[in-house]
């Protein structure tokens, strides 16, 4: 069967390609033929693309300057880079559309998958609707529909979009959280629709030491840290201080560290001053240019791991780090815990949740394990593959 997987590949976030990838990989594994349905979250595609999108000789002439200057454009375009061409490598469709009435009529595939990922979440400017995903206004595309591992990211169902409407489309349907059940069956969703694991953990550990095997050094202990919502201003010194006390490694990943410009005299030597420190060894490396392959690698090289991040939860499991969770402060972060406390809950035995940086770094330091129950993953695993593929071949669910 010749099946599309349609989710939020096209753009930057890293936990949004992996998962894409480990989905694609994953229904391959299955026999099936699979492409990545190109549809842009945004009309230019400037999520993924960036800079390079478009020749704009002001616009390159400011990021070499600044970069210059150590403000950290220049990062920004190498993770753009690197993510597009993981991106490109994913088996996209000859065809690409923002809006569904630009899509082709004939999508050239016999079964549509939505999913994973934050595909139903709405409200704001990185989630503007779930429409699209939720297949309303396709204008009779879909031959056939499921979604595997959805989810909403939130404790009520946006008013950005007609999900009573849109679940109708789907002959079955998987959600990433169990309150994703509940807010399915609101509607008044005839189907079955159940609780699954993340595509990341649809595949073996194998499938990912392939794509980037473990590499850790002997003698050298190495803590990664991926952060979504916290101060780099604050948390870079802390970590700079442990690192030092304990002879720990730091690779700190994030999303962007980009300073402003200098704008005086006093400003533009302290800048400098800073570039020659930064040209000096320090055990504690900022990656903000990092694509999708480069991300994985860090937690294959990591023995412990800090983060406020899903997905980092996901590969600190499938490499087996010592994971300690930021328990989330704004409010934003705290609607998509759900996800995380049942994870956590189910399969990991020790101090994961911490309250901030300084309590994961003291944790660490003590030496306290955090230990995954291989046991409880696999029998999840081989439920949600076995729910996918009944899904696909449409056999009745209740087998």
């Amino acid at each position: 069967m010749k099946i599309g997987i349609l989710t939020f590949h096209s753009q930057l976030n890293y936990g949004g390609v992996l998962q894409c990838w480990a989905l694609k990989k994953a229904l391959e594994d299955m026999g099936h033929e699979v492409v990545v349905i190109d549809r842009w979250i945004d009309p230019k595609n400037a999520s993924l693309n960036g800079p390079l999108g478009r020749f704009s000789a002001k616009t390159w002439f400011g990021i070499i300057v600044k970069s210059l200057f150590g403000c950290g454009q220049w990062r920004q375009v190498l993770r753009h880079w690197r993510t597009r061409r993981f991106v490109r490598n994913l088996g996209l469709t000859a065809y690409h559309f923002y809006d569904w009435k630009d899509a082709p009529q004939d999508l050239g595939v016999d079964l549509v998958v939505v999913g994973s990922d934050q595909v139903w979440h709405g409200g704001n400017w990185a989630y503007p609707t779930p429409d699209p995903y939720l297949l309303n206004g396709t204008g009779g595309r879909i031959p056939r529909a499921i979604a595997y591992a959805a989810s909403f990211g939130m404790k009520a169902l946006s008013t950005d979009g007609d999900f009573v409407a849109g679940f109708r489309n789907f002959e079955a349907i998987s959600v990433r959280e169990k309150e994703g059940v509940d807010l399915v069956r609101q509607t008044g969703y005839k189907g079955e629709v159940v609780h699954v694991v993340d595509p990341t953990l649809l595949l073996e550990p194998e499938s990912w030491m392939k794509l980037v095997p473990a590499k850790r050094a002997s003698g050298k202990r190495v803590l990664t840290c991926y952060f979504l919502s916290q101060d780099l201003n604050r948390a870079i010194p802390a970590l700079e201080s442990w690192a030092k006390r304990t002879g720990w490694y730091v690779n700190v990943l994030c999303d962007s560290f980009v300073r402003p410009f200098p704008r005086s005299v006093r400003q533009l030597i302290e800048r400098m001053v800073d570039i020659l420190k930064g040209l000096k060894p320090s055990r504690v490396r900022i990656s903000s240019g990092y694509g999708p392959r480069e991300f994985v690698q860090a937690f294959a090289e990591a023995e412990a791991t800090i983060t406020d991040s899903f997905h980092a939860v996901m590969f600190s499991a499938i490499y087996k780090c010592h994971c300690r969770f930021l328990k989330p402060t704004l409010e934003s972060r705290k609607a998509m815990f759900a996800r995380i406390d049942e994870f956590s809950q189910k399969t990991i035995d020790g101090p994961f949740l911490v309250e901030d940086l300084r309590g994961a770094l003291d944790s660490i330091s003590q030496g306290d394990a955090c230990q995954y129950d291989g046991k409880v993953i696999e029998v999840d695993r081989r439920f949600s593959r076995e729910w996918l593929r009944r899904a696909i071949g449409a056999e009745s669910l209740s087998k």
